[in-house]
């Protein structure tokens, strides 16, 4: 990929974290030079990337490895991004309703040391939010969270049950860093998570696909 001065930049100006497509734009939000990019789903491998929607965010706001992990857009067509671990005074991540209709800023409750790994839209418009957190001591976990779309508005502050858990000691998960939504030829919504092995000989590369409860 390319930046937008046509060139093939290294992993600090080029860490992408994040993807939505809509129609047959490709739009990346990238962490350390904060930023969101979009390129044309087909040959983007050959262009210079275009600046994308203003994030709105303050970038002294957002820390340098902790941005926009989280990039999904509505079925009513709001873009919506959420930051891994950037949050503000009272512990809440930032997140903004980029483009569509309502932009603007909004946060979500950061619960219990977990980070944003990414984010997905439902069909009837609710969000799920993936989040993974890892210590020395208790090692890897991760989790899904569901937020009521109706809840997503500039000014509000969000929270919402968990649907999924899973530990590294009792279930086979590793990085748990990407997320999305697909449905079935029956019918049904699967969600499908993958992880990041960071190439270490340590961590794995797994894709794990659930079927959703109607």
């Amino acid at each position: 990929m390319k930046n937008t001065n046509g060139v093939h930049a290294g992993k600090s100006g080029m860490d992408a974290e994040s993807l939505a497509i809509v129609g047959d734009r490709i739009y990346v939000g990238f962490e350390g030079r904060h930023r969101i990019d979009t390129y044309p789903l087909h040959g983007h491998q050959d262009v210079t990337a275009a600046t994308g929607p203003d994030f709105l965010i303050p970038t002294y706001e957002l820390r340098r490895n902790g941005s926009f992990e989280g990039l999904a857009v509505a079925p009513d067509g709001r873009m919506v991004v959420i930051a891994e671990k950037s949050v503000d005074p009272d512990g809440n991540l930032f997140a903004a309703i980029i483009d569509g209709p309502d932009r603007g800023i909004f946060k979500v409750v950061k619960r219990e040391s977990y980070d944003v790994t990414d984010a997905a839209f439902l069909p009837d418009g609710d969000l799920l939010v993936l989040e993974r957190r890892f210590s020395l001591l208790s090692g890897v976990a991760m989790r899904i969270r569901r937020l009521a779309g109706s809840a997503i508005r500039p000014g509000a502050t969000i929270d919402g049950p968990v649907v999924m858990q899973a530990y590294g000691g009792t279930h086979r998960i590793d990085n748990m860093e990407g997320m999305d939504i697909i449905r079935a030829d029956d019918g049904s919504l699967h969600v499908i998570i993958v992880s990041d092995d960071n190439n270490s000989p340590l961590q794995n590369t797994l894709m794990l696909e659930f079927r959703l409860p109607q």
